[in-house]
């Protein structure tokens, strides 16, 4: 994921970030994940205990993804080269593996599925991974359309805005009429955190999430990052049910379970999609 999103989000730039965060073939984006690092926990620092971050998810949004194989080329034996985000690779390798041979066609990353088909567009033995959109935009004809392994291939995205400096656990919403979720009644809130332990101190880890288990607050995803703290010390994502910044229960399982943390940070919480 290129990190100009967040960039132009901190300097005020734009009022929110989507980024892609989780795909029902591929996983865990990990780029997002190691862009909220480099924000929020700075690799080469010290740890510094709680973190207040200047970011905050607001929403999530999932969208259908139907990649498609666009090129100029009229034949696919003219392809020489395939350009695409890193993301999209595992989720159209079935189609790739029957109809291009590793040996014959390079592989090339770039920093969007949008991005690839600019680049296809100037390359006559190029063809770029994107989607239909992608191909009305940069005026780059569809060879194939459908190609992803499933087809109820899904992207989960993340909604970020900036937090309010002056009401900490608050985001920033410039314009109310923008929130995506304004005029839609939801129950149920999730909220995402981040964390550093100690790694050599036995328990630390578990210790931390077993904070969540005897609260009854059940955690719906992990993921780990190196931290850039030092070897084997990462950056922990985690996902919950329930409010961590208004409903008490849960955010006071969230101030014990940061008790055993070098580092912890509330990413923001939102309602479910």
């Amino acid at each position: 994921m290129n990190p100009g999103a967040f960039d132009a989000l901190l300097k005020g730039e734009c009022d929110y970030s989507v980024v892609p965060f989780e795909n029902s073939t591929n996983g865990s984006v990990v780029f997002t994940f190691d862009i909220l690092r480099d924000i929020i926990h700075a690799p080469g620092t010290k740890s510094n205990g709680n973190i207040a971050p200047p970011l905050q998810v607001v929403e999530e949004v999932f969208v259908p993804i139907n990649h498609c194989l666009l090129t100029t080329a009229t034949d696919l034996s003219q392809v020489k080269r395939l350009y695409t985000h890193p993301q999209a690779w595992g989720q159209v390798d079935h189609y790739l593996a029957a109809h291009f041979s590793p040996a014959d066609v390079e592989r090339l990353d770039t920093d969007s599925t949008s991005a690839a088909v600019g680049i296809a567009k100037t390359d006559s033995e190029g063809a770029a991974i994107a989607s239909s959109a992608a191909s009305v935009v940069h005026d780059v004809p569809i060879f194939q359309a459908n190609i992803s392994n499933k087809k109820d291939n899904t992207t989960r995205f993340l909604v970020f805005a900036r937090a309010d400096p002056q009401h900490a656990g608050s985001a920033v919403y410039p314009d109310p009429a923008l929130h995506v979720a304004a005029d839609v009644k939801r129950e149920k809130k999730g909220s995402l955190a981040s964390f550093i332990v100690q790694n050599d101190k036995p328990g630390a880890l578990c210790a931390t999430l077993q904070e969540f288990a005897q609260s009854n607050i059940s955690l719906t995803s992990i993921n780990s990052r190196p931290s850039g703290k030092g070897a084997w010390s990462y950056v922990f994502y985690i996902e919950f049910e329930g409010d961590a910044l208004y409903d008490n229960a849960v955010s006071s399982a969230v101030a014990r379970a940061a008790k055993n943390c070098l580092e912890f940070c509330i990413l923001g919480s939102f309602y479910r999609a």
